[in-house]
């Protein structure tokens, strides 16, 4: 009964447009209303739960990070990353398309964040591609799911929020990130060749150029370090994830102004503005699913959840094909953080019945979650791109299903072979 009234109250407030963070809390206080009474628990509980979770130290690298992405962006890295990648694409077959992958890799790993990545390149590319006649709306479907990769090549915001949610290493995550993030890259190149060889999409017409290659490497050398640098110094073990994600901030700031001269005062102050509102929803977002998380603890529901899976099946194939099924479906409605510190908590005590790994759990949570930023009805990566590329927003739809499909045959690699995700972890550690 107090499940249902839990859920039903949650599902409720979020079909009547109620936000997601405000709903957790709500739901949570209508339960205990009336279920137990609102005198059986000291009112002050609830905010003191909300405060604590957010009083860590580790939680500082969520707006780091997000702030170092913003800098990256408005500080003019992601066209000298498009120009470098550029330089190697004379003669081959769809070479916009394979840049496009490149650069959403490389940036990846300066911004950490999908929607960041997907923006940056969208903005440089897609004009680009429109002079080379490539249909506008395949452009954004290719740069839409390159953004996923953001979740995927370290440093994650997704992977940190994970690590907190879960306990586990954050640097570690990163590490495991490197490999799922690479084959998407390659599934996405793969499927891009394919359809630009079957529509004669051609490459830049310009020939092939070692002074341009050179010169473009120049320009974009400091770039190009960044991400070398950050997490050079968390593998190194000289700094923590927090530490390094402060370090990617000053870093970014000395090449955008100093060396690139691109950052203008207004830009840092329109950084420091997205960057508060992007950190601000993410953080109450986490402090409200803490609340909801100490309820449904407080009341076994987990653990009643874990011997309702485990009476179907023990294998953890099958738990996991099952998990996977909810994954897409929540990542159609929600984004992969607050999906993850939605359902995370439910399902550990499932994953620790198993015998899961935690580090490969999350890794691939975070997977299945990014594919959701490609699927309609939200589909923030869509949402991003669509007016970019001046398209509607169903042609864009349309284009992307062959790479949503290609994530989810990843997806199920994963589960029939989750050593694929552990081995650079097995191999270090």
């Amino acid at each position: 009964m107090t499940s249902l009234i839990l859920f039903g109250s949650f599902f409720l407030l979020i079909l009547i447009s109620v936000p997601i963070s405000i709903s957790l809390i709500l739901s949570t206080i209508i339960t205990i209303t009336l279920t137990t009474g609102i005198d059986s628990l000291p009112l002050v509980l609830i905010p003191s739960k909300i405060y604590s979770s957010t009083e860590s130290f580790s939680l500082l690298t969520i707006p780091f990070f997000i702030l170092a992405g913003n800098i990256m962006v408005e500080g003019g890295i992601a066209k000298r990353l498009v120009r470098f990648f550029n330089s190697f694409a004379s003669g081959i077959t769809g070479g916009l398309a394979h840049v496009s992958v490149l650069s959403c890799t490389f940036f990846a790993a300066l911004s950490g964040s999908s929607t960041a990545t997907a923006a940056a390149i969208g903005k440089s590319l897609i004009p680009e591609m429109k002079k080379y006649n490539y249909e506008p709306s395949f452009s954004a479907a290719v740069i839409a799911t390159g953004g996923i990769i953001g979740f995927l090549i370290p440093p994650s915001i997704s992977m940190v929020v994970y690590g907190m949610v879960a306990e586990v290493s954050v640097s570690k995550l990163f590490i495991g990130g490197i490999v799922p993030g690479i084959l998407t890259a390659l599934g996405v190149m793969a499927i891009s060749w394919y359809v630009s060889r079957k529509k004669g999409y051609s490459s830049v017409k310009n020939k092939f150029s070692i002074k341009e290659v050179l010169n473009s490497f120049a320009n974009a050398f400091w770039a190009l370090t960044m991400p070398i640098v950050v997490l050079g110094v968390i593998y190194l073990g000289v700094c923590t994830p927090t530490e390094a994600a402060a370090i990617a901030v000053f870093y970014g700031l000395i090449i955008a102004v100093v060396i690139y001269k691109e950052l203008k005062f207004k830009d840092i102050i329109k950084s420091l503005k997205n960057s508060l509102v992007e950190s601000a929803v993410i953080c109450f977002l986490m402090a409200s699913a803490s609340l909801f998380g100490w309820f449904l603890v407080n009341e076994r529901i987990p653990q009643m959840l874990a011997e309702l899976l485990l009476s179907f099946s023990s294998s953890k194939v099958v738990i996991l094909l099952m998990i996977t099924v909810v994954y897409l479906i929540a990542g159609c409605f929600a984004n992969p953080s607050a999906a993850i510190v939605l359902i995370v908590p439910i399902l550990l005590p499932v994953m620790n019945e198993l015998g899961v790994d935690l580090l490969y759990f999350g890794i691939f949570t975070v997977f299945v979650l990014g594919i959701g930023v490609i699927t309609p009805p939200v589909g923030p990566d869509l949402f991003v791109v669509t007016p970019i590329a001046g398209v509607p927003f169903e042609e864009v739809v349309k284009k992307v299903i062959p790479f949503i499909f290609m994530m989810i045959l990843l997806a199920l690699l994963f589960v029939f072979v989750p050593s694929i995700l552990t081995f650079p972890l097995e191999l270090l550690f």
